[in-house]
């Protein structure tokens, strides 16, 4: 079996029972460990076509794949004046943006400068070296590339290592706008229990596993995590729904891959089944709210984020119809 990699190395004779993750730190000398150690958690190393562990020992003639090239350590992010930035919350420790839809949050690439964190160094420098990445620079929390929304950016470290302290003990509440599409039930005050771990048979996507099923046989390496999203409220616009959800601690897709496995995926999420909009060119999801502890005086911040305008064309289109 070949692994679906996009990186591929041989292990050498000279290398007999070397541990996995110390041939990729060689092969890798770059690379950030953090970034390795995340590719291990996503099921995303692979020896001889098959999802491993770090610890694994290598023979002679194994074939090591790695599907995403984790960060390099001296890939620095450049800044972009020419970028657009809308700030909703701002003071000396703590930013709160927006991020459009279209745009990654960090360079995935060296010389990325279409990024937020590239619009951030334009408008505020010192956030440069701020958190555990060099290449997402003050950066708390993610947001998909077609996903809109809320972000929380450390101006400081000290402001970072309180909020990633406060993320950690789920006092910090995000909650999402979602379009639905699924005849099943679905409802306001439930919540969604699923464990997420990478797809071994798709790297792009996340399997979203209910609470005590077994693993898949080609995911045994993996680290599933244990995941809830909480329905706020529910409207439905004729065959759709309208979801607000929240989460306290999230995981990559964790909403799109969720309501996808409780038989609602959000609409124009076409890698998790979701039902096309001609009018829309990205999924329907969007960081609405923010609800935090301020990470120097304790005092609650709640922020909102209104729909972008496709958004609003979209749903009023549906609303007109229905």
């Amino acid at each position: 079996m070949s692994a679906p990699a996009s990186y591929l190395w041989r292990a050498l004779a000279d290398r007999e029972d070397e541990r996995l993750d110390h041939f990729l730190r060689r092969s890798l000398p770059d690379a950030e460990r953090a970034g390795l150690q995340q590719c291990f958690e996503r099921a995303e190393v692979w020896v001889n076509g098959r999802p491993a562990r770090k610890g694994q020992r290598l023979r002679q003639g194994d074939e090591v794949g790695l599907l995403h090239m984790p960060s390099s350590r001296h890939r620095s992010p450049r800044p972009n004046p020419g970028l657009p930035l809308e700030v909703h919350y701002e003071d000396a420790d703590l930013l709160i943006v927006e991020k459009p839809a279209g745009m990654h949050c960090h360079p995935l690439h060296e010389g990325d400068d279409d990024t937020l964190v590239s619009a951030l160094l334009a408008r505020y420098p010192e956030i440069r070296g701020v958190g555990f990445r060099d290449s997402e620079p003050g950066i708390v929390h993610r947001l998909d590339r077609n996903t809109s929304g809320l972000m929380m950016v450390a101006r400081h470290e000290e402001a970072f290592r309180a909020l990633k302290r406060d993320a950690d003990a789920q006092v910090i509440r995000k909650g999402y706008l979602a379009l639905c599409s699924g005849a099943g039930e679905l409802r306001a005050g439930e919540t969604l229990r699923f464990c997420l771990l990478a797809d071994p048979s798709d790297p792009r996507r996340v399997l979203a596993l209910p609470e005590g099923a077994p693993l898949p046989s080609r995911a045994k390496a993996a680290r599933p995590r244990e995941r809830s999203s909480r329905i706020l409220s529910l409207t439905r616009i004729g065959e759709f729904k309208l979801v607000e959800i929240e989460i306290t601690r999230g995981f990559r897709h964790q909403i799109r891959a969720q309501l996808a496995a409780s038989g609602h995926p959000i609409v124009g999420d076409a890698l998790y089944g979701g039902f096309p909009l001609p009018s829309l060119s990205r999924h329907f999801l969007h960081a609405a709210t923010l609800d935090l502890p301020h990470p120097r005086s304790a005092t609650r911040l709640h922020v909102q984020s209104p729909l972008p305008e496709e958004l609003r064309v979209a749903l009023d289109a549906l609303r007109t119809r229905a």
